[in-house]
């Protein structure tokens, strides 16, 4: 019985090292780019693209509808931990850089998504439409930047 006690606690002190790393190794508060692109597509309607240069905490309207978007949180290394679903950055460098919106219909939250710059496939939720893709944007200095694929294929198509 002393023994599996004993193995318990050694889990449960490498459980809370490991946290106190992934804390420790958190982007300081108010880490975040300073400008982005954010390229939105529908995927009921293929031809909608609108491309919108905007910031953090920045609403955007979509078209001429009620809807609006707002890029809330960044996280450069994106991670999920696998025990409690929690999203966190396991560092402050741009190793899976995530980007968390909002989207409202006038002033009601209607979805919560991501937009992942690492993954040129868009995340969509099963009740979403539509498609968030992070283009281009400004890290400590930095420009990271990206080309839209509906703007590839017309310069092939020219």
């Amino acid at each position: 019985m002393r023994q599996l006690y004993t193995e318990h606690g050694r889990k449960w002190r490498a459980a809370l090292v490991a946290l106190a790393i992934v804390l420790a190794a958190a982007p300081a508060v108010g880490e975040s780019p300073s400008a982005l692109t954010v390229e939105v597509t529908n995927r009921m309607y293929l031809d909608y693209r609108e491309v919108f240069e905007t910031k953090m905490h920045e609403r955007e309207q979509l078209g001429d509808t009620d809807y609006f978007f707002e890029v809330i949180e960044f996280f450069p290394h994106f991670a999920i931990i696998d025990s409690t679903k929690e999203v966190v950055s396991l560092s402050d460098e741009l190793k899976n850089p995530a980007f968390k919106i909002k989207v409202y219909k006038e002033d009601e939250l209607v979805e919560d998504t991501w937009a992942f710059y690492a993954i040129d496939i868009p995340h969509y939720s099963p009740q979403s439409f539509l498609a968030f893709r992070v283009l281009e944007f400004e890290y400590r200095g930095e420009v990271q930047r990206k080309e839209s694929k509906k703007q590839d294929s017309k310069r092939e198509d020219v």
